[in-house]
């Protein structure tokens, strides 16, 4: 066992399960107590009630454990009877690569190694074979996926919430298909504080689930309580106000948390102060932070890199990139450089408009468009980093243009009525009277 970094209850305490060597060999990112609660979820509590749901296998780890959990299961052959595959498993298949990176990040993970930007759908079939009888693998962007709320699911594993899109694309897909006082979900970024919407959208749903515990960064509930229509009609990171919006996120802190997830929920605090009250805000929060955890951040090299640069994104507040240098001291910059700078407010534009309401950032939103226009050339590169420019610029003015017709600020024009050009002896009327009244040479 790594370490103890998680707090469940006596029906899901995962010390006592015997690890599959399958388990511990598939490659991924998932902690070691995380693959053991997966596991332990598919053998012990799934009765196929409903489908299996693993949104974000990337290498398949979690693909694995599920799979493995599932063949171990007591009620196997007659699940197997009934739903054919019912592990659903959804992935994009690559992971972008950061935007102006000048050099191919390689990352090795077991015996693979994985470039950015590169699909890694082979490493993950590789991975979860001989597993195909139970496992439905869908490869594409899980924003056009769509799931039937009468197909229920029995377990959820979320693990692409990775922009408030695609938690709320989630919420709206996946949970009307839940089972009231059955489904068991596993928020796996719950406890990374970066991504502060998953905390809000858990608080937005609070009354209907009972938070069972956490394992390294997933958070585990269960489902007790159908969700009315209206609270799906609502994005709660963006829709709500920000204090009801801190009042959700505040649901995130829970008795017996390790200080290192403490740390991080009131972190995700700071991140959410920024998009929803600003850099100031989020600053000032920051210190207290640091304050309240300065034992555990001085101790901790990892951690203090997490305040580090939650302080200098704060610190920069609009946009929130790198300091963009347009000029060397012998006035040269070569192409690398070129298409890094126009990647950062390309960047910045796309985070500003997922950050929540645009009308608040009106003009920042403007400033970045001047900057990239003051930016030179990109070189060899410059249709694809212009054109990813235009499409990030093209979203955040259809959101800010629809915000301005909820607000009242914006009109859509009625088109204009078509008038059919003249005809017939009509036009050649019209070209006469028109020569007749050019004036004089």
């Amino acid at each position: 066992m790594e370490g103890a970094d998680y707090i469940l209850g006596d029906a899901f305490q995962i010390d006592d399960v015997d690890t599959p060597v399958r388990l511990e060999r598939a490659a991924g990112m998932l902690s070691h107590n995380e693959r053991l609660l997966l596991f332990k979820l598919a053998r012990d509590h799934y009765l196929g009630k409903g489908h299996i749901i693993d949104a974000g296998s990337f290498f398949g780890s979690s693909t694995v454990s599920l799979a493995e959990g599932l063949k171990a299961n007591r009620f196997f052959r007659s699940i197997s009877a009934r739903i054919a595959q019912p592990i659903v498993s959804y992935d994009i298949g690559f992971l972008p690569a950061p935007p102006g990176a000048k050099t191919p990040i390689t990352r090795e993970f077991g015996k693979h190694s994985y470039t950015w930007g590169e699909s890694f759908v082979p490493i993950l079939k590789e991975n979860i074979a001989g597993h195909d009888d139970v496992i439905d693998l869908r490869i594409g962007d899980f924003l056009e996926e769509t799931w039937p709320a009468k197909r229920p699911i029995e377990i959820c594993f979320i693990d692409l919430a990775k922009t408030n899109d695609l938690n709320v694309r989630c919420f709206r897909q996946l949970f009307p298909a839940f089972i009231p006082g059955r489904t068991l979900l596993v928020q796996q970024d719950f406890f990374f504080d970066r991504l502060p919407w998953i905390k809000v959208l858990m608080g937005h749903v609070a009354e209907h689930f009972e938070w069972l515990g956490q394992a390294g960064p997933s958070a585990l509930y269960r489902y007790r309580s159908k969700i009315p229509a209206e609270k799906y009609a609502i994005d709660p990171y963006t829709d709500l106000p920000v204090e009801q919006r801190i009042a959700c996120h505040g649901t995130a802190t829970h008795p017996g948390l390790s200080p290192r997830r403490e740390l991080s929920v009131a972190l995700s605090l700071c991140y959410l102060l920024e998009a929803g009250q600003g850099p100031r805000e989020a600053l000032d929060e920051l210190r207290s932070v640091r304050e309240r955890f300065a034992g555990l951040v001085a101790a901790t090299p990892k951690l203090q890199s997490r305040i580090e640069r939650a302080e200098t994104q704060f610190a920069r507040g609009l946009p929130r990139t790198r300091p963009v240098q347009t000029k060397r001291p012998d006035s040269r910059i070569d192409f690398a450089e070129r298409v890094e700078a126009k990647g950062q407010v390309t960047h910045a534009i796309r985070e500003l408009t997922q950050a929540g309401s645009l009308l608040a950032h009106e003009q920042e939103l403007e400033a970045l468009y001047v900057q990239w226009g003051k930016l030179p050339w990109a070189g060899p590169h410059n249709e694809r980093v212009r054109s990813e420019f235009v499409g990030a610029r093209r979203a955040a003015q259809r959101k800010l243009n629809a915000e301005k017709v909820a607000a009242g600020r914006l009109i859509r024009p009625k088109p204009a009525p078509k008038v059919a050009p003249p005809s017939g002896w009509r036009s050649w009327l019209y070209r006469l009277l028109g020569l007749l009244r050019r004036p004089a040479a």
